[in-house]
């Protein structure tokens, strides 16, 4: 099982659009906008994880098409890159806040719904790893045990990870309320995300 664990460590771990957003959000919209993203994330996770294990206990893994699997990937390429979009507009035309105000709760549940949607393009790989690389380091009979507990393992370290990172980057929240600051942030973030997209277009077409 020591293959899979490095390959859930490393693929949390690994820098992507949703700790771009949590880090960014934490430090223009608060903390609690951070985990917002971060909570999002974890609940598609979840999904990932009822999804492999349905399929498991139904005998039914092999059912999952790759193309299903692109779809959803590209469905979630096309939410990232308007998003990109949308915050690439916003740094180069918008206003920008130069004070921290408290966040309602409204733009709470935005990040959280960001956060799921950020993580939709995860879809594929969750798949490749639920029916390929964990069936072969596990017996066929414990393999639902196997989904359970490697998703559990997968979710904690989602919430975890995330919630690190905004609170990591609240100390600087501060320093970082300066509206100049606030664009160059937001445009590096939007070219990410942009970039992001991309990559995951060029994946669905190769």
């Amino acid at each position: 099982m020591f293959i899979p664990f490095m390959y859930l460590t490393a693929s949390t771990l690994s820098p992507g659009a949703v700790t771009v957003l949590t880090i960014h959000n934490t430090t223009k919209n608060g903390r609690l906008a951070g985990i917002a993203v971060a909570a999002g994330g974890t609940v598609t996770t979840a999904v990932f994880v009822a999804i492999a294990f349905f399929f498991a206990t139904n005998n039914s893994m092999s059912h999952i098409s790759l193309d299903t699997a692109n779809r959803y990937q590209q469905a979630g390429a096309i939410l990232i890159l308007l998003m990109g979009l949308h915050i690439a507009y916003r740094s180069l035309f918008g206003v920008q806040q130069q004070n921290s105000q408290p966040r309602n709760s409204g733009q709470i549940a935005k990040g959280f719904f960001t956060g799921m949607a950020l993580m939709i393009p995860h879809f594929p790989p969750a798949i490749l790893f639920y029916t390929v690389i964990l069936p072969q380091h596990t017996n066929p009979s414990e393999l639902t045990t196997s989904i359970l507990f490697m998703g559990l393992f997968k979710i904690i370290l989602t919430i975890f990870w995330y919630c690190t990172l905004s609170f990591a980057a609240k100390p600087i929240q501060k320093w970082l309320f300066n509206a100049q600051i606030q664009r160059i942030i937001e445009f590096g973030v939007a070219c990410f995300l942009i970039g992001t997209s991309i990559t995951l277009f060029r994946q669905i077409g190769s």
